[in-house]
């Protein structure tokens, strides 16, 4: 993956999830905290260390999840999509 696709991948997860982070989306404080950390975690992808060819993705939160917000690894070549 280049960095242009990551970041553009990046970009879009963010941009899927806005409404969930809106002030007026029904949902507790505490799975909009969750969305929060998510998408402070995308924002991240960039600063680590194998950025761009090995990247660990966040997972995206349940709404009825707590505090899961472990990522899972996606190196460039490991499911054939990349």
């Amino acid at each position: 993956m280049t960095e242009e696709e990551a970041r553009a991948k990046r970009d879009s997860l963010l941009a899927s999830c806005d409404y969930h982070v809106m002030p007026d989306y029904p949902c507790t404080e505490n799975n909009r905290s969750l969305w929060r950390r998510y998408r402070q975690q995308l924002r991240d992808v960039s600063d680590q260390a194998g950025f761009p060819l090995e990247i660990t993705w966040p997972e995206e939160p349940d709404n009825s999840a707590q505090d899961n917000l472990a990522g899972s690894t996606e190196t460039e070549g490991s499911n054939g999509n990349m």
